[in-house]
């Protein structure tokens, strides 16, 4: 099959399969080969693996996991268009959005993912930098409020965030409950039994109060109307006769798949897009699909997705140039990275399980966020985290510390007095009166810090 110059292809999902996708599709083809065009309803890409300290912390956090991903694609080489998708018309390949736009493709892409029922995910209605962080700063104040917090569920969400919630507030009781008999469960390859023993240790210090083998019975998905939380007072009772009394209960269990935009002769009685091993739809060659929403029987997780969404960018250049694709091998090792806060946590690496300071070390204390704003091309915006205070350089914060060898004034009547900078020789000069914004925002009136959205890049904060 021949494909038109350029090839015009559609990327649905802006998360990290669809990111990781379409950087390594420019990098790897010329403007002449194809056209990149990423569709994805919010401005912001949410960084699910460090939502759960985002929750603990709230907004002096949540900034570092809400990432800017309108520029993702260079304008030379495509568009990201920030649309909610109504349906594919196969006989047309056409993506028709829901204000009745429509985007044609002649190579389609499906990175949509999953929802996490969990207060660590935003619901999708939340778009923009505003959104997110009001989300996890209401639910910071909520933790900070109740003293009994009971979370349902274990499993990676559970747990990272039960421990996130302790390790911060270390006067909140935390209590963790699941119906399985270890804390992660399942897998394909599995978990080893050390991993969770080791895992369970590091809670128990802590001081997290773990029931596992055992359910509630005075609660059922009705209680909770829909959402992913109790707000109100109640005494829990479980299966094997334990009363546990709880002022917040945060619900931490299972995934929604984003796939009703597909037809359904592409699902399978799961919900996913149901692919052959160069990750193409076996009733579609020219529709691959890439991480939580496909059929390929791996651990649902980042790492996994980005080993995807590598190979099919690969595998759709061979397509463009008529070659030979490569087939798709699941991983056969586990790597599973779980911090238990800042210095603490456990690793598993195929056969061998390690502690703290690997996990240090490969997650480190920022949970690969920098990486990940760098992903998306934000690396030089990346708001750098402080436990106590913000500093505010034009479109950029930095350190109290930092602000203090600058000798830096950060009286909102000189928001941009010019000074020299430890990051940089040059960078001083760039922050003066009039400072830019990425998309060329003139960040004048920063009182109203929380008007700003990923549009005009990150928001600006004063010394606080």
């Amino acid at each position: 099959m021949s494909y038109r110059e350029p090839t015009r292809v559609v990327v649905l999902g802006a998360g990290i399969a669809g990111a990781t996708f379409a950087k390594k599709l420019i990098y790897q083809t010329t403007q002449r080969q194809c056209d990149i065009t990423v569709i994805d309803l919010r401005f912001v890409h949410v960084m699910k693996c460090a939502a759960a300290r985002a929750v603990a912390l709230g907004e002096r956090f949540a900034y570092r996991v809400a990432i800017p991903n309108q520029e993702l694609v260079p304008p030379s080489r495509g568009q990201v268009i920030h649309k909610k998708v109504d349906k594919i018309l196969t006989d047309r390949n056409t993506v028709v959005l829901e204000d009745g736009g429509v985007i044609p493709y002649d190579i389609l892409i499906c990175a949509t993912g999953a929802v996490n029922k969990s207060v660590c995910e935003p619901t999708l209605k939340l778009r923009t930098t505003r959104d997110v962080v009001k989300w996890y700063k209401h639910w910071h104040e909520q933790i900070q409020k109740n003293k009994n917090i009971a979370i349902l569920g274990a499993g990676v969400v559970g747990t990272e965030l039960a421990a996130e919630i302790k390790y911060h507030n270390p006067d909140k009781i935390v209590s963790l409950i699941s119906n399985d008999q270890v804390l992660i469960d399942g897998g394909s390859p599995a978990v080893l039994p050390g991993f969770n023993k080791k895992l369970k240790l590091k809670l128990d210090k802590l001081g997290v109060r773990i029931y596992l083998g055992q359910k509630p019975t005075n609660l059922t998905e009705k209680d909770f109307k829909g959402r992913c939380y109790l707000d109100t007072a109640t005494t829990i009772k479980t299966s094997k006769g334990n009363r546990i009394e709880a002022d917040l209960v945060l619900l931490c269990n299972g995934k929604t798949l984003n796939n009703k935009m597909y037809p359904p002769e592409w699902l399978n009685g799961l919900g996913q897009l149901v692919v052959c091993d160069t990750l193409q739809l076996n009733v579609n060659p020219n529709v691959f699909a890439i991480g939580d929403v496909n059929s390929a029987n791996v651990n649902k997780q980042a790492y996994t997705a980005i080993k995807q969404a590598d190979l099919a960018a690969k595998n759709v250049k061979s397509l463009i140039q008529s070659k030979q694709m490569k087939s798709y091998s699941p991983p056969s090792f586990t790597y599973l990275s779980l911090p238990t806060g800042r210095d603490t946590g456990v690793t598993q690496y195929g056969p061998v399980v390690l502690g703290d300071r690997i996990t240090r070390i490969w997650k480190g204390e920022e949970l690969e966020v920098s990486r990940r704003w760098k992903l998306y091309n934000q690396g030089n915006n990346l708001i750098r985290e402080n436990e106590e205070n913000w500093v505010l350089i034009s479109d950029r914060m930095y350190p109290a510390s930092a602000g203090a060898s600058m000798k830096y004034s950060a009286s909102p009547s000189n928001p941009y007095e010019k000074s020299s900078s430890p990051y940089g020789s040059d960078t001083g000069s760039k922050y003066k009166k009039g400072g830019r914004y990425p998309n060329g925002k003139n960040g004048s009136d920063m009182n109203h810090y929380m008007d700003y959205d990923a549009r005009y890049g990150p928001p600006a904060l004063y010394y606080r």
